[in-house]
């Protein structure tokens, strides 16, 4: 073979190589994107599943965590409103065993704080001063010593009705049945080792004397003091605890409140003004004569207590419904404007009125039924609202029966006919206004009773109708005077010589006296709706004063 077909064969056999070897390098390619493809879609499906457990745990974990959170923060809470009940109850029924329980507790933290506490308590009102003690053991004992079952325990000796009332607080799990639970004590003020109020309260010192009593001791302080008979040990601490009060007037404030403790009700104004006489301090006696205590004293010598503005504001409107009660014309007006509406609108009042009566025991209270009236657009203003709530709560319970309405308002009209015997008497009131003409009641009284009279003429009784008989709606302390000046101006007579009869015999002891009333006469009169109705005959003389031929006796000479 020659050279030249050796060269040839080795030039094909490395194309043939070649191509052997350009195929295989693809068909590695695609195996690696298809393998590369796969990774990628199961490495996707990996990471999804690992976030979706992800996910899903740390929402258990969240709501792990918030149940928890949720219960600690119940516990907590029922636990301060528990602490918190003990505390008030517990201080307002300890009174002067305060310092055995405070002693009893704070014997775990040592003389001295104790001192300390019990010389900060003696600074306070001895109302608060109970209530105050239980803080002061709360905040020296702090969350970690802190244990509502030691106060337990240190009640059993002195007060032990008062531990099991804490006893009760602790073991109550309901939140309702814990602002129902109350004391179990009697309320009685004579109980041992409580003090009796003081009768003399018009000599007691305030706190409004004391403090500007202070201002005008000022830099005197410490022999003021001194007259008033205070330790020197207790004047060089008030000295030494007054450096971060450096005003004089400060100290002396201190100064007169620990004199106060110290003589508890003797401490009056009268024993003050002595001591300040004896010292010297004239013009500070007579400074404090002109002082006037802030405390409203009763008749009683008892202290007046302040009313709420809620309070106010009741006796403020049943003074006001009280008076429109009184004024006749005026309430009967409101009566009858009441009466349309309810028989208008008496579905809807009901189904309001049973909605807010859940128990169905056809009763709401007074400030419902008053809301319930705004909402149903009742044509009444405040006063009107509030007495027609009055008119509905008979027994001036607060509760009223609504079922009452079912006949309209005719139970308030009956009302008028059982006037007390006290409101019926009359009054003599003097008017501003000036009268044209007089109607015969000079007498004006809170609750009116009528009567309906017939009048007659005697001389045509017979008759059922003539001109001369009339109807006229009259008050029964109307005098018989007045009915004389009705016929006379009803009719037109001009004789003076007119009487009143109760029958048409016109005898004397028929006739009715002119100076007398109705009332007088046996006629009690009833309401304005249902007034008395009364008969009485009437007849006259003519008086022949009038005719000129008469008068002129010229000539019958």
């Amino acid at each position: 073979m020659s050279n030249e077909g050796v060269i040839n064969k080795a030039d094909g056999e490395q194309k043939t190589s070649s191509h052997r070897t350009e195929g295989k390098n693809s068909n590695d390619d695609d195996f690696m994107d298809k393998f590369n493809q796969e990774m990628s879609s199961r490495m996707e499906d990996i990471a999804g599943n690992l976030r979706q457990s992800f996910e899903s745990q740390l929402d258990n974990l969240q709501s792990k965590l918030a149940e928890r959170s949720q219960g600690d923060m119940g516990v907590r809470q029922t636990t301060v409103l528990k602490v918190n009940k003990i505390f008030r109850e517990v201080g307002q029924e300890l009174d002067s065993d305060w310092e055995k329980v405070f002693e009893y507790l704070m014997q775990p933290f040592g003389q001295k704080v104790y001192d300390e506490a019990v010389f900060r308590l003696r600074r306070t009102s001895e109302v608060t001063r109970p209530y105050k003690a239980l803080i002061e053991w709360k905040e020296a004992a702090g969350k970690d010593h802190f244990h509502i079952v030691n106060l337990s325990n240190a009640l059993k000796s002195c007060r032990p009705e008062l531990a099991v009332l804490v006893d009760n607080i602790l073991n109550c799990d309901d939140n309702e049945d814990l602002f129902k639970l109350t004391r179990s004590i009697s309320k009685k003020k004579t109980m041992e080792g409580r003090r009796e109020p003081s009768k003399q309260l018009t000599n007691q010192i305030d706190n409004r004397i004391v403090l500007k009593l202070s201002k005008l001791i000022a830099a005197d302080w410490r022999k003021v003091g001194e007259c008033l008979g205070l330790d020197n040990e207790l004047l060089d601490d008030l000295s030494i605890t007054s450096s971060s009060q450096p005003e004089p007037h400060q100290k002396a404030f201190q100064m007169l409140t620990d004199w106060r403790l110290e003589n508890g009700e003797k401490a009056t104004k009268d024993k003050l003004v002595t001591c300040l006489k004896k010292g010297n301090f004239s013009k500070l006696a007579k400074e404090l004569d002109g002082i006037k205590s802030s405390t409203k004293i009763g008749p009683d010598g008892e202290k007046i207590k302040k009313l709420t503005k809620a309070e106010k504001e009741e006796i403020k409107l049943r003074s006001e419904a009280d008076k429109l009660r009184r004024s006749g014309e005026e309430y009967r007006n409101l009566l009858s404007r009441l009466e349309k509406w309810i028989e208008k609108e008496k579905e809807s009042i009901f189904q309001c009125l049973r909605n807010i009566d859940t128990e169905e025991c056809g009763m709401v209270s007074s400030q419902e039924f008053k809301s319930a009236m705004f909402d149903l657009n009742c044509p009444a203003n405040k006063v009107e609202t509030h007495l027609f709530a009055m008119l509905l709560d008979e027994d001036c319970s607060g509760n009223l029966k609504y079922n009452q309405l079912e006949n309209g308002l005719s139970f308030c009209r009956n009302l008028e006919e059982f006037f007390p015997e006290d409101v019926v008497r009359p009054s003599l009131v003097l008017s501003k206004k000036k009268s044209t003409r007089w109607d015969g009641d000079w007498l004006k009284r809170d609750y009116v009773r009528y009567a309906r009279v017939h009048f007659k003429h005697a001389t045509f009784s017979e008759k059922r109708d003539h001109h001369t008989h009339f109807i006229q709606l009259v008050h029964s302390h109307a005098t018989v005077s007045y009915l004389l000046q009705l016929v006379k101006e009803r009719i037109a007579l001009e004789s003076n010589r007119l009487a009143l009869f109760t029958d048409d015999s016109l005898t004397i002891e028929a006739q009715l006296p002119p100076a007398s009333t109705l009332e007088e006469c046996g006629i009690s009169g009833g309401s304005y709706d249902k007034p008395q109705d009364v008969l009485l005959y009437y007849d006259y003389v003519v008086e022949f004063t009038g005719c000129p031929i008469l008068n002129s006796d010229h000539y019958f000479a």
